[in-house]
């Protein structure tokens, strides 16, 4: 987009989300559930609800085929682990948004978590995927509990479709993302569209249109895409430094013809070591933060090029 375009005249949404599926489906579940909890008591919310739902369910759809056809990983067993693993942190988080509207120990809150958190953290793998889907069923229409269903329902999607897809493993080069890339841009336009209904809506007001954007997200502006071209054999280069949460995602790409190696390290002049992720030619994969070795004390995210001929092309985006 020219940068000379005045910013009140440009698609905020469509710029916060770009090379980010996973910011746009935050983004997106955002919008769709703030909008959800005021349509039965507000027409003109209802209005725009049904107008956005279908979008946003269309850039799911979208996303979620896209992650089962290996778009985004190899390997889903490890993401279905990870995402087993990380559940009960999960649980905690959900916890916590539900009390604030159903104390612990009311019967709301105790008809949704009846045996508290331990089916989210015990049992075999499918009886906790069981339970995420348990609690969304319990949490029903509840448009108080709106915004933190969608979230949860986010979640069992992706734990669901990597369930379906852990006993495979593929490799995602030559993947089409043109249908996804599609689905973002509508529902970035749509989102707009939104805003500015909303703004004439509140017009006396706009600061009440606030709630249905996720700001947090929307104004995260940090580098998140990183590429490098020219990277020579047998050498290292620093990506960034950064500190990054458990869990934190991480797209691994090889636009090149041999193998590369991404690593941490304690300063950026530190060569490769033991502890590494090789990512082969040709090649991108999905990888946690985790699955670098020590990130609490390693910021720097760097590079290797181990051939001693070729030159390294690479991309890596922190989502």
């Amino acid at each position: 987009m020219a940068n000379n375009i005045w910013s009140p005249f440009r698609n905020f949404i469509l710029n916060a989300t770009e090379r980010s599926y996973e910011k746009a489906q935050k983004v997106s579940t955002y919008h769709d559930a703030a909008l959800f909890a005021d349509s039965t008591s507000d027409p003109f919310i209802l209005g725009l609800y049904n107008t956005y739902h279908p979008i946003h369910l269309a850039l799911v759809k979208a996303i979620t085929n896209w992650i089962a056809q290996g778009g985004t990983q190899q390997g889903t067993t490890q993401t279905f682990t990870e995402l087993i693993d990380g559940l009960p942190a999960q649980a905690d988080e959900w916890d916590y948004d539900i009390r604030a509207v159903y104390k612990k120990g009311t019967s709301q809150y105790k008809a949704l978590f009846p045996n508290a958190h331990k089916p989210f953290y015990s049992g075999s793998q499918q009886d906790r995927v069981n339970a995420v889907g348990a609690l969304i069923t319990a949490i029903g229409s509840d448009a108080a509990l709106a915004i933190v269903k969608a979230t949860i329902q986010s979640y069992y999607t992706t734990l669901t479709t990597a369930a379906t897809n852990k006993d495979t493993n593929k490799s995602n080069t030559g993947t089409d993302s043109h249908v996804v890339e599609a689905a973002r841009v509508a529902m970035c336009v749509a989102q707009l569209s939104d805003y500015g209904l909303l703004i004439s809506q509140f017009a006396t007001t706009p600061e009440s249109a606030e709630k249905y954007f996720d700001e947090t997200d929307i104004r995260t502006q940090q580098q998140s895409l990183f590429t490098g071209s020219l990277l020579k054999p047998l050498s290292f280069n620093m990506i960034c430094k950064r500190t990054l949460k458990s869990g934190q995602n991480l797209l691994l790409v090889n636009e090149g013809n041999k193998p590369i190696r991404f690593y941490l390290a304690a300063n950026a002049d530190t060569t490769i070591g033991t502890t590494f992720i090789e990512i082969p030619a040709n090649t991108q994969q999905q990888h946690t933060i985790n699955d670098l070795g020590d990130y609490t004390t390693l910021h720097y995210l760097m590079v290797y090029n181990p051939d001693t001929l070729s030159i390294g092309e690479w991309e890596l985006e922190i989502e």
